[in-house]
């Protein structure tokens, strides 16, 4: 089930919601962008020196983790507005969000399938 069925939210709390969902998704979109590229045969590859794929991995880390940053901080804006119970089943849910780890048969280590919010 969606993270934010779960929650219940409330009109106020749709903002914030917004917000880090949003974050979320441009995030996993950056990784599958780069999950792709990285499937593409070498020999269809540009090709680029040693020290230009290092800059070049170095730039995508650096994305990551600002992208990785701004969630944090959507997610603490967020937080701040659940309810004691809303803030157990964020506990529970929010690392698979940000990082689903499928398991050979397409579903997290917790047995749900990979879910955003």
């Amino acid at each position: 089930m969606m993270m934010k069925t779960d929650l219940r939210l409330t009109p106020e709390q749709e903002a914030p919601w917004t917000t880090f969902s949003d974050k979320v998704m441009a995030y996993a979109s950056d990784l599958s962008l780069d999950r792709a590229r990285s499937g593409i045969p070498e020999l269809q590859r540009t090709a680029v020196t040693g020290l230009q794929y290092i800059d070049q991995a170095t730039a995508g880390a650096r994305s990551r983790v600002t992208k990785l940053e701004d969630i944090r901080n959507s997610a603490n804006a967020l937080y701040e507005t659940f309810t004691p119970d809303q803030k157990k089943i964020a506990d529970a849910r929010m690392a698979s969000v940000i990082s689903p780890r499928p398991d050979p048969q397409g579903t997290t280590a917790g047995g749900d399938p990979p879910h955003y919010p």
